[in-house]
Parts: structure tokens; C-alpha cells; sequence
């Protein structure tokens, strides 16, 4: 697997052990992700979406949220921290 730069600027949803996906600090409700997501798709340049979890972080939810960001838009999606 090759390493990529993740970029400060790419929008980032993280995800806990307990599966609670956050943006900025705020909590986002399964129900309305895609629509959250939407809204932080980048104006201009890589429509990129980086998700961190913890190493406990349940994959089952990180692949939701990948999915997520297909109906978005987003043609890359980085996984960021430890996720196994």
C-alpha cells in the first residue's frame, strides 16, 4: 500500500470504537451523512474525503462512510490512523 500526503485541507470525518462519526468536533447522525457530506465536498480542486479512526474503530462503519462519500461525490476517500 502506498503512503499518501493527506492534505490539512481535505475535509476529515472521524469514527470511535463506539462507531460515532464526528466532523469538526460535532457529532453526524448516520441518517443525514450523505447530506453532510455534501456540504463539505471541496469547491474547487481533489474532491478528497479523509477518515480517522481509532484502532478500534469498527470497519463495518468505515466502509458506511465510505460508500457515503461515493453518493457524494468524492472520488478519493484516505483512511488515516489505525484502523485494522
Amino acid at each position: 500500500s502506498q503512503s499518501v500526503m493527506i492534505d490539512d485541507s481535505w475535509p476529515v470525518i472521524e469514527v470511535n470504537s463506539a462507531g460515532e462519526i464526528f466532523s469538526n468536533g460535532m457529532t453526524v447522525l448516520e441518517s443525514g451523512l450523505d447530506q453532510h457530506l455534501v456540504g463539505l465536498l471541496p469547491k474547487e480542486g481533489a474532491k478528497n474525503l479523509v477518515i480517522r479512526g481509532d484502532r478500534k474503530a469498527q470497519s463495518g462503519k468505515v466502509m458506511g462512510i465510505m460508500e457515503s462519500a461515493q453518493r457524494a461525490g468524492y472520488e478519493s476517500v484516505f483512511i488515516s490512523g489505525e484502523l485494522e
